[in-house]
């Protein structure tokens, strides 16, 4: 077996395009998905996050359930709706559940891709509950995927430095594989370009082979580009951000089409759905 690491860029390009056309052919899918966030509040306070406000502060607020329905409402011709929030201590389990029926009933055309592994640690904490049963309980309230972040670098070293108070390697490796064993699918994630090493990278992609070899669980691999802004390693913005910003941005909730690694024409609404970064 050739050793994908040590293969030139080129040759190991060629073998992936050479493997995704034995496996998937040439039909391309995708769906249109928009995030619908619907706490600002988080307690985690990870160094590069310019989205989570402590709570007591200035835009520490959540949504009511009604709020979100009409935000989506908005947007009907969406076919994904991607859910995550902040780590609100107030937020108990039933408002996750409510809130992922109210949006089943209400847009039961729709795929709901909802909850990162860190907030599912959050619920199994609150509901006192294993992430196996939790799993259970938001797949029967209508979760069809879970998006594959909070994984930024599986390296607990990495980890300790860029969010400390982020559930440790093992357990996002824990819950990923309970979702899987739910018959909940997930993507999977890396964060890559901050204060990680090449070792780093290579220890994160084993681990996701490894979980991926035992479920089969991931549908996608979604690659996050850290973007350095004001608060994040007392950094500038990046040259994406600024330019970004100087077009004038977007709604950061507004549908998005996007092109994943699916299986047998996945990447339907009632299927596979894109991951975002919320």
């Amino acid at each position: 077996m050739k050793d994908f690491w040590k293969m030139p860029l080129a040759e190991l390009r060629d073998c992936a395009a050479e493997e995704t056309l034995r496996r998937h052919g040439r039909t391309v899918t995708y769906v249109v998905n928009r995030n619908a966030n619907f706490t600002r509040v988080c307690t985690v306070g990870c160094a590069f996050c310019g989205f989570g406000k402590r709570p007591g502060t200035l835009g520490a607020t959540s949504d009511r359930i009604d709020e979100v329905v009409a935000r989506v409402g908005k947007t009907p011709w969406v076919t994904e709706v991607c859910l995550q929030g902040g780590i609100d201590p107030e937020l108990r389990p039933e408002y996750y559940f409510d809130l992922v029926r109210a949006l089943r009933e209400a847009f039961p055309w729709m795929h709901l891709h909802a909850f990162s592994p860190m907030e599912i640690d959050s619920l199994c904490e609150k509901a006192g509950c294993g992430p196996e049963e939790m799993m259970g309980k938001l797949r029967a309230a209508g979760v069809g995927t879970i998006p594959g972040t909070a994984a930024e670098i599986l390296v607990d070293e990495v980890r300790r430095k860029i969010s400390r108070n982020k559930l440790p390697a093992a357990r996002w490796v824990e819950i990923v594989q309970a979702a899987h064993r739910a018959g909940v699918r997930s993507s999977a994630t890396i964060l890559f370009g901050h204060v990680e090493r090449w070792e780093d990278i290579r220890s994160h992609f084993e681990i996701l082979r490894r979980v991926q070899e035992e479920t089969g669980g991931f549908t996608e691999f979604r690659t996050l580009g850290f973007c350095a802004l004001p608060k994040s390693f007392g950094g500038a913005a990046c040259s994406a951000c600024r330019w970004y910003q100087g077009a004038g941005g977007a709604d950061p909730e507004e549908g998005n089409a996007a092109v994943p690694f699916g299986s047998d024409g996945f990447r339907r609404s009632d299927s596979e759905p894109s991951d975002q970064l919320g």
